[in-house]
């Protein structure tokens, strides 16, 4: 058992330093290339239902579309469009239609990059788009295309989701699998697949087709995977804590797996997607969040930490996060937007902020450590279920480096009764914070390269170096009955995680810093 928690988290840290090089949004839009690639060469063999010719025509058709509707929604709202968004959703919108050489084929494809462009822009309250695009220019051809119909003009296509067909399988999953590990919602994820399976299971099973068959027919030939690790994860669109995620993925699924039809509006994936953005809509601060910089420090080594102060109240919990988007040009693969753990407690008239600034930083990190006070910035969410546990309960809650941020806000909203442990890990001979900590009294063990003098009462120096578990367990006692939390670097989070989980510890959080 040893072995196998020190694989998963040498497995575990692997990935998320491979994966945290890049934001989501470029890494959506890789992984989608890579489907699309994967399926027009399997079409070039015969193996997928796509003509590599109307293919690549209808990829173009798809990209040139969304990005002409996104630059005239952008214009009229006065917004400029993300290029990584918007041809990610120009990819989604060509896997959704199938690409033919047919004018109806052609105007679908067309006209769903045209709306699902555009709906970034103009389905959006104060800044922030409230449904999936690619799922909203898929619902709005569908819909159109089913009133022409009833019309006796057939001329536009429905989508048909021509990627879910079973030689495509291992491609999409996987990527399904890589996305939704990035975005931290592998458990919407398969609670969408889960829930959608388990309809069509039921409906296939009454109609006499064995297990194995109907398993097959669900997973390989119905776009589950696809809808739920493209597009239902899509951050933006998901409410803020994880059991309201859940419970919409479970509600997209139903809609998209229970068969009904009125008119030209019956059961399908894109309809799931929608109903669930607009279930959505209703769990979290659908705005975006206007802040001026009110303050810039520089607590220690290469941290910088921003004052932010915000229009209007920000409600957030202990540990949330909030995601800004960054202004500036040029820009490079790692995009405009940056998650920052919230160091302020729930009520302060600032958020405080804090970051490392490697000796590579992205174009986002430079631009952020380049603010002065006065300057503006738009917040797109505040998120997160890295948040302590029912008042007096004890935790240990474990730090390294940067990821002292999120404790820093546990802390200045904790409760007299409750018992927190702090350990933290700095490289830096002064670390940053040591003297928010004191303050707070904090009970802090503390590992950094010199010790400082005096050590605050009650405070415990591990020495300079790494630490591990057993350390953790010989510095605090009663660990094993104690929630703990593990902030930082990926290998030090997966390794801690581990080790605390072989001393007994049941009941472990982790939030990982790519420093990206």
């Amino acid at each position: 058992m040893t072995a196998l928690l020190a694989a998963i988290a040498t497995w575990r840290g692997t990935a998320d330093r491979a994966l945290g090089r890049l934001t989501p949004v470029v890494l959506v839009a890789a992984v989608l290339w890579i489907v699309v690639v994967a399926a027009l060469v399997l079409g070039l063999l015969g193996l997928v239902p796509v003509e590599p010719g109307a293919g690549v025509l209808c990829l173009l058709v798809a990209l040139v579309a969304t990005f002409a509707g996104a630059l005239v929604g952008g214009a009229l709202v006065r917004a400029r469009a993300e290029v990584e968004s918007v041809i990610t959703t120009g990819l989604i919108v060509f896997l959704l239609f199938s690409p033919r050489i047919a004018t109806a084929s052609l105007l679908a494809v067309a006209a769903a990059g045209l709306v699902a462009g555009a709906s970034r822009f103009l389905i959006a309250r104060r800044g922030r788009h409230l449904l999936n695009p690619a799922a909203t220019g898929a619902l709005v051809v569908g819909l159109l295309a089913g009133i022409l119909d009833l019309a006796g003009a057939p001329v536009l296509a429905g989508p048909s989701w021509w990627i879910a067909t079973p030689p495509m399988l291992p491609f999409v999953a996987l990527g399904a699998l890589v996305v939704a590990y990035r975005t931290s919602t592998v458990t919407v994820a398969l609670a969408y697949v889960v829930a959608a399976t388990v309809v069509r299971l039921v409906q296939f099973l009454s109609f006499g087709l064995d297990l194995g068959d109907s398993l097959g027919t669900i997973l390989g030939s119905l776009p589950l995977v696809f809808a739920a690790g493209f597009m239902l994860i899509e951050p933006q669109t998901l409410p803020p804590r994880w059991w309201q995620r859940v419970l919409v993925a479970a509600i997209a699924a139903v809609v998209a797996s229970v068969p009904f039809s009125w008119g030209p509006v019956y059961s399908s994936p894109e309809l799931g997607i929608v109903v669930a953005n607009v279930i959505a809509f209703g769990f979290g601060a659908r705005r975006a969040i206007r802040l001026t910089v009110a303050g810039v420090e520089r607590p220690g080594g290469n941290v910088v930490a921003l004052a932010l102060r915000p229009d209007e109240p920000v409600p957030h919990l202990p540990g949330q996060a909030i995601e800004l988007a960054v202004p500036h040009r040029p820009r490079d693969l790692r995009g405009r937007r940056r998650v920052l753990s919230i160091a302020s407690a729930p009520g302060e008239t600032t958020l405080r902020v804090a970051f490392g600034l490697p000796a590579s930083p992205s174009t986002a990190k430079r631009a952020l450590a380049a603010l002065s006070v006065g300057d503006r910035l738009v917040a797109t969410r505040v998120f997160g279920d890295f948040t302590p546990p029912r008042a007096g309960t004890g935790t240990l809650l474990v730090a390294g480096g940067i990821g002292i941020t999120p404790f820093l806000s546990m802390l200045r909203a904790a409760e007299p009764d409750d018992d927190h442990v702090l350990v933290y890990r700095s490289a830096e001979e002064a670390p940053p914070f040591l003297d928010e900590l004191a303050a707070l009294g904090a009970r802090v063990v503390l590992s950094c390269p010199v010790q400082p003098e005096p050590l605050p009462l009650g405070w415990i120096w591990l020495g300079p170096g790494r630490f591990d578990a057993d350390d953790l367990a010989a510095a605090v006692p009663g660990l094993p009955g104690r929630t703990a939390y593990v902030s930082g670097p990926p290998a030090m989070v997966a390794t801690l995680a581990a080790g605390l989980r072989r001393l007994g510890v049941r009941r472990i959080r982790r939030d990982v810093f790519s420093g990206a």
